[in-house]
């Protein structure tokens, strides 16, 4: 009580303005009140430690206690492990929401990739990553680029440049000079294999992204915007066949490698692939016995692009042969034989091919590839190096894949059902006017509580309108059948009518008559004399003066002076001499010597030059 009047005394003596400076001493922190309040957050490890483990010391079984967890949060923060025993990351470092699966833009085809020196596989797996629309909208967006805090060389931030120089810059041919150097660090794979080449760009851009936003966590890395894209999850189900225990085992991939010899299509290569897995010798973690457990795959999480790798080559042996075998694939795929039952509602499974990679080479010594790829504008177009050509879905389904990357359908929003197709063109009016209706009503609805009632019972009423009508309508209808059939039938008896079964000769005066008709009362004479008559009057005839015409006496002169008009017009006029190009020119006019006929008939000249010139040195001696 003490300490309580002697704080109010100095705030009494603050308030009077006396100059007093309170000190904050060990006694002064010591008698403060100290409230505590009980924490509205829920540890969620801890709880489930809480679950999974009981007390040995304690005197009496505690009851079960009934957890509330916070009801604002999302289901993902509230359970990390499901039903089937897949455990959710803590926190993603990137949602699969921001993904935006269709093109944002319909933009022409982009540059071709110079060969740099036998770089087709570098060239075919960067136009595949360019023209891939989920990727392609992340690196457009630069949202990498403006919050990369890396000094040196960033693989993400050169790939949106390169992205932004192929669709954006409108070039012809791009040389991709940054990534060849990369190859060279390759620790597995060779740089002439597309497939090796893909994996290492996955491995670059996955330590690129968690640079940006790093965590130590396994399952935090594993939701990168890389993973959001490519990534999915495969389920392994595993049963004993002793205690029956079931045990799931889940398996991230970015891509998946088809044997193509199970099967002669990508759909039958992908079910052996998802079949039963063969038993296997292990010890089962319920009843601790070494047994044989059955195994079966399936998809639990479907990626947004499916990346299917077609093993044709041997990516450790350069010079291995290659399996020439024909693989058919189709332009959409759906996974529902695929995926695992409890997630059959929960995933998009319609996917739509949006990029081919295919081997042109007789073996793996000499690789060739070539990149089919799906543009903006919804057509398909080759690149091969510089070359860019447009080609047709029978060709494109026709070559020898050896990577498919097919891309998830976007959702499109179901349209609401209207009753418009029903109604007759009259009542368009009426329901326009209820539409308009029913949005002014949600307008005033946040100005004019009052009015609520009111307008829900007129929207309510609308569609009871809207089914009256109709029902008018359809009577109204009905009577004027009933009426068109009670009129009796009226023959028209100047019609000229030729059956079938009639002889020749009525079929000729029939057709005579016919004839007669159609020139005494048709009207078709009296069109072909206007259309005659109007092509007379156009400005070809008559109106423009001719050349054939007889220039004397007879005619007018006017006609001489528009004669002489016109020819003065297509006379070229002379251009004036420049001066400057003949001071210019003058000297310089070659001299040719005039040819003579007759060379062999005349005398040596050279002879008669050595001669006068002996003639003159005799006579010198003399």
């Amino acid at each position: 009580m003490t300490a309580t009047k002697k704080q109010q005394e100095n705030a009494f003596a603050v308030l009077k303005g006396n100059d007093m400076v309170q000190k904050n001493n060990i006694e002064m922190l010591l008698n403060r009140a100290i409230k505590f309040r009980k924490s509205r957050y829920v540890d969620e490890k801890l709880e489930l430690f809480k679950r999974k483990f009981a007390p040995i010391n304690s005197s009496s079984p505690q009851p079960k206690q009934n957890i509330t967890l916070d009801t604002t949060a999302t289901a993902s923060e509230m359970e990390t492990v499901d039903a089937n025993g897949f455990e959710r990351p803590a926190k993603e470092l990137f949602k699969k929401d921001n993904i935006q699966i269709a093109w944002t833009a319909i933009r022409p085809i982009g540059s071709g990739l110079s060969d740099l020196g036998n770089t087709s596989a570098l060239n075919a797996v960067l136009q595949v990553l360019t023209y891939t629309p989920p990727l392609a909208n992340l690196l457009l967006s630069r949202r990498h680029g403006s919050n990369c805090t890396v000094q040196d060389y960033c693989f993400v931030c050169a790939l949106e440049q390169h992205v932004r120089e192929c669709l954006l810059d409108r070039r012809s041919v791009v040389a991709p000079r940054g990534f060849v150097g990369k190859l060279r660090k390759m620790s597995n794979g060779s740089p002439n294999h597309a497939y090796s080449i893909w994996k290492y760009f996955m491995e670059q851009l996955q330590s690129s992204f968690l640079v940006e936003k790093g965590s130590n966590d396994a399952l935090i890395q594993k939701t990168t915007a890389l993973y959001q894209i490519f990534g999915g999850y495969i389920q392994q189900r595993h049963e004993c066949p002793d205690c029956k225990k079931l045990e799931n085992i889940y398996q991230d991939f970015l891509h998946l490698s088809l044997d193509i010899t199970q099967g002669n299509t990508v759909e039958k290569c992908l079910t052996r692939f998802m079949k039963d897995l063969p038993p296997t010798n292990s010890k089962c973690t319920s009843c601790q016995k070494a047994v044989t457990q059955c195994k079966q795959q399936s998809m639990y999480r479907c990626p947004t692009v499916l990346s299917l790798h077609l093993r044709r080559l041997d990516e450790g042996n350069e010079e291995g042969d290659k399996i020439e075998k024909s693989i058919k694939f189709e332009e959409s795929m759906n996974l529902s034989r695929h995926v695992t039952e409890t997630e059959q509602g929960q995933e998009n499974m319609k996917y739509n091919l949006v990029g081919v990679i295919a081997h042109q080479g007789a073996s793996g010594h000499s690789s060739r590839y070539a990149a089919f790829v799906k543009g903006a504008n919804g057509m398909w177009y080759c690149m091969e190096n510089e070359n860019v050509k447009q080609i047709s879905m029978k060709r494109l389904l026709n070559e020898q894949a050896y990577m498919l990357f097919y891309c998830q359908q976007p959702t499109s929003t179901p349209r609401t059902a209207t009753t418009t197709s029903a109604v007759k063109p009259k009542d368009v009016a009426q329901t326009q006017a209820n539409e308009e209706k029913k949005t002014i009503s949600k307008v005033n609805e946040s100005d004019e509580e009052a009015n609520d009632d009111d307008e829900e019972e007129d929207s309510d009423l609308e569609p009871e309108l809207v089914d009256d009508q109709e029902e008018e309508e359809a009577e109204k209808l009905k009577e004027a059948l009933a009426q068109a059939a009670t009129k009796a039938k009226v023959e028209n008896t100047e019609a000229i009518v030729v059956q079938h079964n009639e002889d020749m000769q009525s079929k000729r005066s029939k057709l005579e008559a016919l004839i007669e008709r159609e020139a005494t009362t048709s009207q078709s004479v009296a069109a072909k004399s206007e259309l005659l008559n109007k092509v007379m009057d156009s400005q070809f005839y008559e109106n423009v003066g001719r050349w054939d015409e007889d220039i004397g006496a007879a005619v007018p002169s006017a006609a001489k002076d528009t004669q002489k008009q016109l020819l003065k017009q297509l006379k070229t006029k002379r251009k004036k001499v420049d001066m400057y190009d003949l001071d210019y020119d003058r000297g310089k006019v070659k001299k040719v010597k005039s040819k003579k006929s007759d060379q062999f008939g005349r005398p040596n000249v050279f002879q008669m030059a050595a001669n006068v010139n002996n003639m003159g040195k005799m006579k010198h001696k003399k």
